[in-house]
């Protein structure tokens, strides 16, 4: 027993302490910020200036404008409250790519200095149940890129929205290169066409694009600090599925099995497709989509957007050409061929197959796992 300590004193928990600076003296208690939005910090930066300035009229002004960024912001994470919240036949979810993990990792002092392959994972959560779906592959398995994310957004959909769902809403970021393009867009005016009332797309304010499947994230990160050691895919593909044992994430690979000797298990395969080839000539030739923030779909060709946060779809968008057809992008989405052969990998960048090599040296590889064999410049 501490000698310090009076008869029936107790240690205080944490909380207390939170609870005392938090409502008595006004002093919140947190982590370090990172990835925070451009346009908060210029906000910030402009009214420190304007204050120490004596620059009242430009104060007011600014103080406005980071108002209303905050309101726009804020009714991004309101529609996804309300996705929540919506009748039987609606569906929401929202997708991201994670942060890349890297192998292999051994601690040893080379490593620092080396580079590593990329291992990519893109995940998709049901806003509703939080059941989520983490999709893994390797850079030398498929890109990073709109194809890998169009045959992904599809298998999902076919595969985990039930068929009685007539109304679709969905988040993501704004990544152009894989998340907010023409290429998916297309994917989504195929679904109308083919299943699917209505598809509405929400993206966020660039730098406030936190949604559910980030919180997913965040507990994946937060494993992932904690192994020092990882030499075979299995480690990474484990800590996915145990990351969250009362929901478990549902693990998906891409191309190919992403095990220690690239052989199949119960752990299902997607494979690319190239809808690229297949939509280019069916587009308008110049399409301007970064300012947008909501787009709609259904029966009808022509998408409506909103640029605005709080505004309803009603802007026609002329996504394709004047005769492109319904049949025409109900073929090309069908008909589209796989990207990638089936039995070769992609080559990674060269300074990443000689990391590998050169940090390899220094472990001992479980002889089951071969799947560094596939690693090549």
């Amino acid at each position: 027993m501490d000698p310090n300590r009076n008869e029936g004193e107790q240690n205080a928990k944490f909380w207390l302490f939170t609870e005392i600076f938090d409502k008595e003296f006004n002093i919140s208690i947190g982590f370090p910020r990172s990835d925070l939005c451009n346009e908060c910090e210029r906000f910030n930066t402009r009214i420190i200036l304007a204050t120490q300035n004596n620059e009242r009229g430009q104060l007011e002004e600014l103080k406005t404008q980071q108002t209303q960024h905050w309101i726009d912001a804020e009714h991004f994470r309101n529609s996804m409250t309300q996705a929540k919240q919506l009748e039987e036949n609606h569906f929401s979810f929202c997708f991201d790519f994670e942060k890349n993990f890297v192998l292999p990792i051994t601690g040893i002092g080379r490593e620092y200095f080396c580079s590593h392959l990329n291992v990519y994972n893109l995940g998709f959560q049901n806003l509703q149940t939080d059941d989520s779906v983490m999709c893994m592959y390797p850079q030398n398995f498929a890109h990073k890129a709109a194809n890998e994310v169009c045959s992904l957004f599809l298998w999902y959909v076919r595969n985990h929205v039930p068929q009685n769902i007539q109304h679709l809403h969905i988040f993501s970021d704004n990544a152009v290169g894989t998340n907010k393009n023409r290429f998916i867009f297309t994917i989504c005016q195929y679904l109308c066409l083919t299943r699917f009332v209505s598809i509405k797309f929400d993206f966020p304010v660039p730098g406030h694009s936190f949604m559910c499947i980030d919180r997913s994230f965040a507990l994946i990160e937060k494993k992932k600090k904690r192994e020092d050691r990882v030499i075979a895919p299995s480690t990474w593909t484990n800590l996915v599925v145990k990351t969250r044992p009362s929901n478990p994430f549902h693990l998906v690979y891409v191309e190919k099995p992403f095990t220690d000797d690239l052989t199949p298990n119960e752990v299902p395969v997607v494979r690319v497709k190239d809808f690229k080839s297949r939509f280019i000539p069916i587009f308008q030739n110049r399409l301007f989509i970064n300012g947008i923030r909501a787009f709609s779909f259904s029966n009808v060709l022509t998408p409506t957007i909103a640029r605005n946060y709080g505004e309803e779809c009603v802007k026609p968008l002329n996504l394709f050409l004047p005769n492109a057809s319904a049949r025409q992008i109900v073929e090309a989405t069908e008909n589209a061929q796989f990207l990638y052969q089936e039995d070769t990998f992609l080559p990674v960048p060269r300074a990443a197959a000689e990391g590998c090599t050169q940090v390899l040296d220094h472990v001992v590889i479980p002889p089951n796992v071969t799947f560094f064999n596939s690693i090549q410049p």
